[in-house]
């Protein structure tokens, strides 16, 4: 959890991730990925810059507006930090391990800021407790509540993490240590990406964990890493690779997503919000020892997307469609509570008819498929907290 507050908290990725966007060459700072450190498996880069000249940049401002809440920290962080993210902001990185429990992360920030307001919004603001600190010739920023760090390498760069890797990075500005781009099993995920993509991940699976994965035979054993992009030059376009140990893993995993993708153009539920037509051209492919899976949206299409996802949101859980969630064994409530949400407020959720059927634990229903696929390293697998919550 400590790791989505520090992000959280800073405002800056809040809505950056909200107004999505960075390219790993974009602004006046250069190359963001120079400043994060060896130790991260996982890398995710967003181009603001490139989402600027898109229509889906119009698409998300429209849907910030929506929100108050999100309006008022965006404009909030505007006037009182002078720091306009669509305007200032061309490139974001952001580093991590790949442990669970781990509490590190680094985030590289490109583009142009004025240092003292934000430093000052960033000390006044409700509930902070700030402290300075040294190291070597630059300023640490540490928000003492939050538990997380902040520091200018100049106009154009700005750097947030923990503890240790915040220090990590002021020294690879400095010229010391090992950034990600050295590890030779990142960079040949680096070289593979599309060039210019608004958003890109890339991620290594270590040893342990692809064992894990084995031994609760996940969907993804036998992978050894992965590779995402996700581009809206002309509507949204999305790529997924993953390498693996052998062409029978990359093999199956091609079977268990095309089945899957079957599964929900055959789900009536998908149909009823006329998504099906979306899932036509999703497909996997075995390429060697890689799965490779990419889908492509008109502008049209993703349009009418957005607009299913907004009338979904907006709907009460009341007028929702009727989900089976699992019971007390499989992890889910108990002590009397209701083990599934019923069709209409006030409801109660229908007892099969004798001789019914009972839907298998986790399988889904009818209506609806089951898209349950598990991460490497299983269920059992402790789960570190996304970005911007658990």
């Amino acid at each position: 959890m400590r790791r989505a507050v520090m992000l959280a908290g800073l405002g800056l990725l809040l809505v950056a991730v909200a107004v999505t966007g960075c390219g790993s060459k974009g602004g006046a700072g250069g190359d963001p990925l120079k400043y994060l450190p060896a130790e991260a498996s996982m890398v995710v880069d967003i181009n603001l810059g490139r989402l600027r000249q898109t229509q889906f940049k119009d698409r998300l401002l429209q849907l910030r507006d929506r929100s108050e809440s999100l309006k008022k920290s965006y404009n909030d962080l505007a006037q009182k930090a002078g720091l306009d993210l669509l305007r200032d902001v061309d490139s974001l990185a952001i580093g991590l391990p790949y442990q669970p429990a781990s509490s590190d992360m680094a985030l590289v920030a490109i583009g142009r800021f004025n240092q003292d307001s934000i430093i000052t919004w960033f000390k006044t603001r409700e509930g902070a407790k700030i402290k300075d600190e040294k190291h070597g010739k630059h300023t640490v920023y540490l928000d003492e509540d939050r538990n997380y760090y902040l520091s200018f390498l100049s106009s154009t760069t700005l750097l947030v993490g923990s503890k240790d890797w915040i220090h990590k990075m002021l020294d690879l500005a400095d010229g010391k240590g090992q950034a990600v781009r050295s590890r030779a099993d990142m960079a040949d995920l680096f070289a593979r990406v599309k060039p210019n993509q608004v958003v890109w991940l890339a991620a290594r699976f270590p040893e342990d964990l692809r064992k894990k994965a084995k031994e609760a035979d996940s969907a993804f054993k036998g992978v050894t890493g992965v590779i995402a992009t996700v581009d809206f030059a002309a509507g949204m376009e999305l790529d997924f690779r993953a390498d693996t140990e052998a062409d029978a893993d990359a093999s199956r995993l091609t079977e268990k997503f095309n089945n899957l993708v079957k599964e929900m153009r055959e789900s009536p539920w998908l149909g009823a919000l006329a998504l099906t037509p979306m899932l036509q051209d999703v497909k996997g492919a075995q390429e060697g020892k890689v799965f490779h899976a990419r889908a492509a949206l008109p502008q049209q299409q993703l349009d009418e997307l957005i607009k299913k996802i907004e009338e979904i949101v907006k709907q009460k859980l009341g007028d929702m469609p009727r989900l089976q969630l699992p019971g007390p064994e499989q992890g889910g409530p108990s002590g009397g509570e209701p083990s599934s949400l019923p069709a209409k407020p006030g409801a109660s959720a229908p007892a099969p008819a004798e001789g019914e059927p009972k839907a298998a634990p986790g399988g889904g229903t009818p209506e609806l498929p089951q898209l349950k696929l598990s991460p490497p390293g299983g269920a059992k697998e402790k789960r570190r907290p996304g970005l911007l919550g658990p």
